[in-house]
């Protein structure tokens, strides 16, 4: 449970903000969306693999990125979206 104590002559939106911040930190609305309804276990071993395949082809595209600015500063190509 998140409790704020609201100090004297505190602004009452002050409080607010701090409640805030110590509500999304604890992650309570985050635990209500994930137990809002029921998945099967099958879904969620499906929703799992297709964000780490996500996450992987992000990695690799990273990567790909990195290793051709490396090989554009290492033959000093130029780079264009800086002309226009």
């Amino acid at each position: 449970m998140v409790q704020v104590t609201v100090n004297e002559r505190e602004p009452l939106e002050k409080a607010i903000r701090r409640f805030k911040k110590k509500f999304e930190k604890a992650g309570i609305l985050k635990d209500i969306k994930k137990n809002a309804y029921y998945i099967k276990p099958s879904a969620n071993k499906r929703m799992r693999k297709a964000k780490a395949l996500k996450r992987l082809r992000r990695t690799l595209a990273m990567q790909k990125y990195q290793q051709n600015s490396q090989y554009r500063d290492q033959y000093g190509f130029q780079d264009l979206s800086s002309r226009y």
